[in-house]
């Protein structure tokens, strides 16, 4: 029996934070080429489409949390590529592929949750630019629920099984929302805005000392015709006012 698109081992973790938001905004799932992508729940294909970085699909579907948007990425195969409409949990909606350069490596899909019902990358929304209404969730809880349920979720289709806990908020834009890992650490971010000022402001400095040694050698690299040109300015200076 062939393993679950879900069962294959993480190969790159969630890391987008509201302090990082150009983090990874979602998981890199170590599925083999053309292994078969299914719906995780029941719910709406509200887009799909082959984009530079290969095939997605955009499922939206409703939880305790309210509506969410669960994005494949780099699939090499969809099941319709021009369809859409209601999906019922277990449904065939692609085969996983490999991502350009730039993307990751190797055969994976990449598997995003995002709060709200707007799908990333192929609307107006970007995870690198959240709102209060639309960001991405870690989909850690959602995955293991899927593992232990084998793939055969109730409760209307949710692998969480209506565990709001499961279907997680975040914070955003400074609000504090409750999400597992706590809640938003105010020093961690002024820690991750510090690095990057410090950055900038080492640069500056750098610069700024190389513009002035620049200058400096210039001058003595010209200093005869330097001074020459001075001595004639203040003569030339003199005799006129004489």
């Amino acid at each position: 029996m062939a393993t679950a698109w879900y069962n294959y081992p993480i190969t790159q973790e969630f890391k987008w934070k509201p302090s990082d938001t150009h983090a990874h905004s979602g998981v890199d799932i170590g599925d083999p080429y053309g292994t078969t992508v299914t719906a995780p729940m029941s719910g709406t294909i509200i887009s799909q489409g082959f984009q530079p970085w290969g095939g997605q699909v955009n499922e939206l579907v409703q939880t305790p949390s309210g509506p969410e948007v669960l994005s494949f990425l780099h699939l090499s195969r969809l099941a319709d590529e021009t369809g859409g409409g209601h999906v019922q949990a277990g449904a065939v909606i692609g085969a996983s592929g490999t991502p350009p350069p730039g993307y990751g490596k190797g055969p994976h899909l990449h598997f995003e949750m995002t709060h709200g019902g707007t799908a990333p990358y192929m609307s107006n929304y970007n995870p690198w630019y959240p709102t209060p209404v639309s960001y991405p969730l870690n989909p850690d809880l959602f995955l293991a629920a899927l593992r232990t349920g084998g793939g055969n979720p109730s409760d209307g289709g949710d692998p969480c099984h209506g565990d709001p806990q499961c279907h997680h908020d975040q914070v955003v834009n400074d609000q504090i929302i409750n999400y597992p890992g706590g809640y938003f650490d105010v020093s961690e971010f002024i820690r991750n805005a510090e690095a990057p000022i410090a950055d900038a402001l080492k640069r500056t400095a750098v610069f700024g000392m190389a513009a002035v040694l620049a200058v400096a050698g210039l001058y003595l690299m010209f200093k005869p015709q330097v001074d020459a040109g001075l001595h004639d300015a203040v003569r030339g200076a003199e005799v006129a006012a004489l």
